[in-house]
């Protein structure tokens, strides 16, 4: 027989900084970092320990640029730390860093405006390891593309 009960606490404390804006007339930049300082409290077993999947760092870049009024690019990086698999915090994820690029083509068919967006999500085929535990981890996609079509009428 298994027997679970609620014990012990989780204490998230740190911060998050953000900046988005235009540097230009043509390009766009979002920053973002998080300090996450996460831990087991008042637990007799995992008391000081992190819980799983809390990285203390993380952080995003994303720029837009728009060559013209019809084609832009854009690319950007994601950043997730060390974290821990378990609660006993003996197995650890690697930190990894994720990039991603894509490009949009705007045009008019039909009095319909239309966007195209084509992105390239984990160009560089990073491996990494994404949210799950021991028994059940989710590993990250490798390099896939992505086709979207969107109409404004």
């Amino acid at each position: 027989t298994t027997k679970t009960t609620q014990v012990g606490e989780q204490r998230h404390k740190g911060f998050e900084l953000s900046a988005q804006g235009a540097a230009t007339d043509r390009l766009f930049v979002m920053a973002s970092t998080m300090y996450l300082d996460a831990n087991f409290e008042r637990d007799e077993e995992f008391e000081g320990k992190r819980p799983t999947d809390a990285p203390k760092w993380s952080a995003s870049l994303w720029t837009r640029y728009e060559l013209n009024d019809v084609i832009a690019l854009n690319a950007g990086a994601f950043y997730e730390g060390e974290r821990f698999a378990d609660s006993d915090n003996t197995i650890t994820k690697d930190a990894y860093t994720r990039v991603d690029v894509g490009a949009t083509y705007k045009f008019i068919m039909s009095n319909t405006d239309i966007n195209l967006r084509l992105n390239v999500e984990n160009l560089f085929d990073t491996n990494y390891l994404g949210g799950g535990g021991t028994n059940n981890v989710t590993v990250g996609e490798g390099t896939n593309l992505r086709l979207a079509a969107q109409f404004n009428f």
